[in-house]
């Protein structure tokens, strides 16, 4: 009966209260356990152990290291946002932002940070792409390749040919076999061959 006397709005502040000294807490924990272990054994350890995964240990040890001389306005935060803020990988402009700011307007932090993801994603398929021109380019000069090849190997067989259709020409034959090489699929060389023999 006690709960449902506490406003929602306080009831909201106190467990994003609680959520931010837990995480902060557990974050400060790990980066404790961290500096006591091996090099390399810190993931293993917090897998075995705690149940917690690489990711979400850096994250606590993330939001810990950020929050540390922080404003009280941080405390506000939800702990998906202060992830997001105190990664390494964050905008300095929009941490900057977070750190001056008095009151913070959460919604708008996590479209600035959308937008920045955004345009960071959209930057790197850029570079990664080549231009469509020199594609073109690139294909156009493949396809002329190609047909240089075909033409190469067409006067190579004509080459290889031409002295069996002087053959046939002279002992009067080439008309009969144009004709009977009509129905054979790999006798156009042959058959061209031919017609101009006549």
């Amino acid at each position: 009966m006690d709960a449902v006397s506490i406003p929602l709005a306080e009831i909201a502040d106190r467990i994003r209260h609680a959520l931010h000294n837990n995480l902060i807490e557990i974050g400060d924990l790990l980066l404790q356990a961290k500096a006591q272990l091996d090099h390399g054994k810190f993931q293993t350890w917090a897998m075995d152990e705690l149940g917690i995964r690489p990711r979400s240990a850096q994250n606590y040890m993330n939001a810990a290291a950020f929050v540390k001389d922080k404003s009280a306005t941080i405390a506000h935060l939800p702990p998906a946002t202060l992830y997001k803020i105190a990664a390494p990988s964050a905008p300095p402009e929009i941490v900057e932002k977070v750190l001056a700011a008095e009151t913070i307007d959460v919604s708008a932090i996590e479209t600035e940070l959308a937008d920045y993801r955004h345009r960071q994603v959209t930057d790197a398929r850029k570079k990664t792409r080549k231009p469509s021109r020199k594609n073109g380019e690139k294909r156009l000069a493949e396809h002329e390749r190609l047909e240089a090849q075909a033409r190469a190997a067409e006067a190579e067989r004509e080459a290889e040919m031409r002295p069996f259709i002087e053959r046939l020409k002279a002992a009067g034959m080439a008309d009969e076999l144009l004709h009977v090489m009509q129905d054979w699929s790999r006798s156009a060389t042959l058959q061209r061959m031919l017609r101009e023999a006549r």
